[in-house]
C-alpha cells in the first residue's frame, strides 16, 4: 500500500477525512484495492458511527458535498437513475462495500439530522394537518403522490409544511404512486406494519380484521418491516405477504400488473394529453383512437371513471369534449374514433 493511500485510511479511522476523502476511501474497498483485514476495520469504524453519529465530526464546507453524495447514492440504490452499478470486488466482499456505501451516507444524513434538531428547538412549530379519505376514489395528497383507494379503506395524511417525513396511516387497500423526495420518505402505517420508500409505485392491502398484510411492488423498491421483529426489501414484481400476529412472513415473484388487478377498474387520466388520454382509451376498449388538429399538446385531461358506474367509451368521450369546448369526436364505421381538437386556452 502507498504512503498516500495509508495516510488516506488514518485520517478516515481518526475521524479526519474530509466527505471527498470519504468516497475515496468507498471507491478503494469497492474496486478491490484493500484488504479484507482492512476492510473489515474500516467496516467496524462505520458501525460504530452509526451508533454514535454525534462522535462523526463533518466540516461545514463539506456537508453541500455529502449531501449530494447521499441524494445520488440513494437514488441509484432505489432504481431511479437507470445506470447499473458494477463492483470490481470479489463476491464475498461486494455485500460489504455496498453496506458500507450506504453507512457511510447514513453516517453523514444522521449528523445533518442532528444538526437539524437543533435548529429547529428555535423555530415556532409548524401547523400538522390531516386529511381523511375514504372509500372507493383516486386522489393526489398534498406532495402530489396519486393514491387509488379501494372499497371499505380509509386513508389518514398528516404533515407539517416543514416536516422531514410525509406519512400516512392505511386502513384497507390502496395503491400508491410516490412522488420521489429524497429528503422526505413516505412512511405508510398499516395494522402494525411500516412500510418505508422515497419515490416508487406499490399496493398495501391490510384491512382490519384480517390476518395479514400484503405488499405488492410494481416500480421500484419498498422497504417493509415490523418494528422488533422483521425489516426487508422488496423489488418490483416481489410481494411479501406478513402474518399480523406472528410476524412471519412469505415473499413470492408475481406480475404485479396482475396480482393488483383492482385498480384496473378506475379509468384515470392524471392531467395528461390528448394523445396520451387516446392511447389509454384506446387500450382499455380496444379500439384505435386518433387526435387532429394544431397544438394538441396545449390540452390537458384530469379525469377519473370507475367501471362499476356503467362507464362506456361514447361516455368518456362525451365528458372530455364537454371539458374541452373546442373538442369534438368522430366515430367510424369499424367503431375507431377520431378527436378533432383545437388548441387550448
Amino acid at each position: 500500500m502507498s504512503t498516500a493511500i495509508h495516510d488516506l485510511i488514518d485520517r478516515f479511522l481518526n475521524n479526519t477525512a474530509t466527505a471527498r476523502e470519504r468516497e475515496q476511501v468507498m471507491h478503494l474497498l469497492a474496486d478491490g484495492q484493500l484488504s479484507k483485514a482492512l476492510g473489515e476495520q474500516i467496516y467496524q469504524h462505520q458501525l460504530f458511527y452509526i451508533n454514535n453519529p454525534r462522535r462523526l465530526a463533518i466540516r461545514d464546507e463539506d456537508r453541500q458535498r455529502s449531501a449530494h453524495i447521499k441524494r445520488r447514492s440513494l437514488e441509484t440504490i432505489l432504481g431511479v437513475t437507470a445506470r447499473p452499478i458494477h463492483l470490481g470486488l470479489p463476491s464475498s466482499w461486494m455485500a460489504v462495500a455496498a453496506v458500507l456505501v450506504v453507512l457511510v451516507l447514513a453516517v453523514v444524513w444522521l449528523v445533518q439530522q442532528s444538526h437539524a434538531e437543533v435548529q429547529q428547538v428555535a423555530r415556532r412549530p409548524a401547523v400538522e394537518r390531516e386529511a381523511v379519505y375514504q372509500g372507493r376514489q383516486f386522489f393526489h395528497l398534498a406532495d402530489n403522490t396519486a393514491v387509488t383507494l379501494n372499497h371499505g379503506s380509509e386513508l389518514r395524511y398528516s404533515s407539517a409544511p416543514d416536516a422531514r417525513v410525509r406519512e400516512v396511516t392505511l386502513k384497507g387497500e390502496a395503491y400508491f404512486d410516490v412522488v420521489h423526495d429524497p429528503a422526505r420518505p413516505f412512511i405508510i402505517h398499516a395494522n402494525g406494519i411500516t412500510i418505508k420508500v422515497l419515490g416508487t409505485a406499490f399496493n398495501v392491502k391490510a384491512y382490519t380484521g384480517q390476518a395479514e398484510v400484503r405488499v405488492t411492488v410494481a416500480r421500484g423498491l419498498v422497504d417493509v418491516r415490523k418494528p422488533g421483529n422483521f425489516q426487508t426489501l422488496l423489488h418490483r414484481d416481489q410481494e411479501l405477504a406478513v402474518d399480523v400476529a406472528s410476524g412471519h412472513v412469505a415473499r413470492q415473484s408475481v406480475d404485479a400488473a396482475e396480482a393488483i388487478g383492482w385498480n384496473r377498474d378506475f379509468i384515470i387520466l392524471d392531467r395528461v394529453d390528448l394523445v396520451t388520454a387516446a392511447a389509454i382509451l384506446g387500450k382499455r376498449f380496444g379500439r384505435t383512437i386518433t387526435v387532429e388538429g394544431s397544438d394538441i399538446g396545449t390540452c390537458h385531461i384530469a379525469a377519473v371513471f370507475v367501471e362499476d358506474d356503467n362507464v362506456t367509451l361514447t361516455r368518456v368521450l362525451d365528458a372530455i369534449t364537454q371539458s374541452l369546448p373546442d373538442t369534438q369526436y368522430e366515430l367510424l364505421p369499424g367503431g375507431d374514433v377520431v378527436l378533432h381538437a383545437k388548441a387550448c386556452r
